[in-house]
């Protein structure tokens, strides 16, 4: 984003330094545009407690701000698969390697399963059979999504099925398939909304693609923020049309997040 050095960061809220979120803004060279910085030196933030989750996911929806993007941290540790959850745009950026195409899904496999842990935690026999169904070689035999809710209506639990599919039917990521160089790569997405379809009863929806340009590593480079670099850029544009795609069908005050 240009910035450099941060004058405060996200631990100058947890540690209540500063008393709401706003506080913490700092304007970018982006016009309205403004960043929270993370706290990234700061270990215990890598894990935070449920009361500070709770009270960060409280607050970014009390910022006043037309909308909030969260930048997720790389992995799948229970503190990012909730900011994902909490989010009302669910957003999962991958490039066209197999690797990171696997990653995207083993991140919505777990997302799913963590709502699904957290939706029927007043129920241990529930509880029993979503962490057994983690497990690929389970006693149960239970191995997808659509097994887990078989097996649940099997044992007489019909009034927990129905409302975990509409849960489920909340979770609908966009995906964003990152430097593609081709339209093969870009399409690299559809492996992703077949599969989740197929194993985790999920539907997620292609939002775009950001086509590999050379001027983004000099970008990187230099700290600056995409905004700045040739109107000559592919990505730009690309990065253009997915935005408008997303607040197409969204009013002001959403949270968008998105893990890469």
């Amino acid at each position: 984003m240009g910035v450099k050095r941060a004058p405060y960061n996200l631990y100058d809220f947890i540690s209540k330094k500063c008393a709401s979120l706003d506080d913490i803004c700092i304007d970018t060279p982006a016009e309205n545009l403004r960043l929270i910085a993370g706290a990234s030196g700061v270990l215990s933030l890598a894990n935070p407690q449920f009361s500070q989750k709770e009270k960060l996911i409280q607050n970014l929806a009390k910022l006043n701000a037309d909308y909030v993007v969260l930048d997720l941290g790389a992995g799948t540790s229970f503190s990012v698969l909730d900011f994902f959850l909490a989010a009302d745009e669910k957003i999962v950026v991958l490039t066209p390697e197999p690797t990171s195409i696997q990653n995207a899904y083993v991140f919505l496999r777990n997302g799913v399963y963590r709502m699904l842990s957290r939706f029927s935690r007043k129920s241990e026999s529930l509880q029993a059979v979503i962490k057994s169904a983690m497990n690929p070689k389970n006693e149960l035999n239970v191995r997808t999504v659509r097994e887990v809710l078989q097996y649940v209506e099997d044992m007489g639990r019909e009034n927990f099925a129905e409302p975990l599919r509409k849960e489920l039917g909340l979770i609908r990521p966009a995906v964003i398939v990152n430097m593609a160089r081709n339209d093969k790569e870009k399409n690299a997405s559809r492996i992703i909304q077949v599969t989740s379809e197929k194993y985790l009863m999920i539907n997620s929806v292609d939002i775009g693609n950001v086509f590999y340009d050379e001027q983004l590593p000099r970008m990187i480079d230099n700290i600056a923020p995409l905004v700045q670099v040739d109107g000559s850029c592919t990505a730009l544009a690309n990065t253009y049309e997915i935005v408008r795609k997303l607040l197409s069908h969204q009013g002001p005050n959403h949270i968008f997040s998105y893990a890469a």
